[in-house]
């Protein structure tokens, strides 16, 4: 989750003082980006970027200024800016961290992402199986990145049907995360991600209570994220699809419909990958017209605005094709 950059930067104390302002313009940014004003929120990130360059200071700084704003350019289809912005974030983090750092394990999956994002496995694989090789290493120098990496490696291993190691690597995710003060959300996030595991494996009871622990989590912030609140609501719905509990199903698909449509517009992508969850929760639950609809639909927003793959929320429960699985 390419957002969550410069806050882990925060967050561990790693941004010198000097750039704490530049923190919170980053901050600010990724509030527009999580709306999905995607253009507002490039425009900061390249204004921070900009400055930390006229500094010639802190890799550090410039390696996550330039990693959130590929991050923008991908979320606008972008994908030669966002290559090119993300190749230099992964080159100026190895630079400060080293080559088998958290932080670059980090840079690596992001640069593998905008590229599988962009339909090009070839580039990616090789970035994978770099990023499956370390991103075990080091557990304990920076414990935020490493709970997100060790997220992302237990996805990957989801990928080569390797769930017992998968199921472990979550719950070391977990472990990390409650390590951290105040990093409540990224629990949520992992809890999300690993009940969509559960309801792909038809471990319901499991998927449940970690859709539920999430769920208390969410209801316990003030002001929850509304990515969170979006992967939480088409999370519990692709689960209960999958237990056949066909009305909280529908409840959590109209509630993520509701949040998408809601904040991001009736033409978005995040909207149309949302609307393709529904409709994979609905055949599950035996609806297959309605499904058709809503998968028509989802397509002619994608189709408007040239996009086949959005990122932008933590779960694709359809798949989790979004996030990139490596190739064995």
């Amino acid at each position: 989750m390419r957002v969550l950059v410069v806050c882990a930067l925060i967050v561990a104390g790693i941004l010198p003082a000097q750039d704490r302002t530049m923190a919170d313009r980053v901050l600010e940014a990724q509030q527009f980006q999580a709306r999905g004003d995607f253009q507002r929120a490039e425009s900061i990130f390249l204004e921070v970027l900009q400055e930390a360059e006229r500094r010639g200071g802190d890799l550090r700084a410039m390696a996550a200024a330039l990693d959130n704003l590929s991050g923008a350019a991908a979320d606008l289809g972008r994908y030669a800016d966002a290559e090119r912005l993300s190749l230099r974030a992964l080159a100026a983090t190895q630079k400060a961290t080293g080559p088998n750092s958290p932080a670059t394990a980090h840079a690596l999956w992001n640069l593998a992402a905008i590229y599988m994002e962009a339909g090009r496995r070839d580039a990616a694989d090789p970035l994978l199986r770099r990023f499956e090789a370390i991103a075990p290493r080091d557990v304990q120098s920076d414990p935020v990145h490493a709970s997100e990496n060790l997220e992302n490696l237990a996805i990957s291993c989801l990928g080569r049907r390797a769930f017992d190691q998968a199921m472990e690597l979550f719950q070391q995710a977990l472990d990390l995360a409650g390590q951290q003060p105040g990093d409540s959300p990224r629990t949520a996030f992992i809890l999300i991600d690993r009940a969509v595991a559960y309801g792909h494996l038809r471990r319901y009871e499991e998927a449940v209570r970690d859709i539920a622990g999430a769920g208390e989590i969410v209801s316990g912030l003030p002001q929850a994220p509304l990515r969170l609140r979006l992967a939480l609501a088409v999370a519990s719905g692709f689960v209960y699809a999958r237990a056949k509990q066909e009305a909280n199903a529908r409840r959590w698909m109209e509630e993520a419909v509701r949040l998408a449509e809601g904040n991001y517009g009736p033409a978005h992508p995040i909207l149309a990958t949302v609307l393709r969850n529904y409709a994979t929760a609905l055949r599950e639950t035996g609806h297959k017209k309605e499904a058709v609809a809503l998968d028509r639909r989802a397509a002619l927003i994608l189709d408007s605005s040239h996009r086949t793959e959005p990122m932008g929320i933590s779960v694709d429960a359809n798949t989790l094709a979004w996030r990139p699985w490596p190739q064995k």
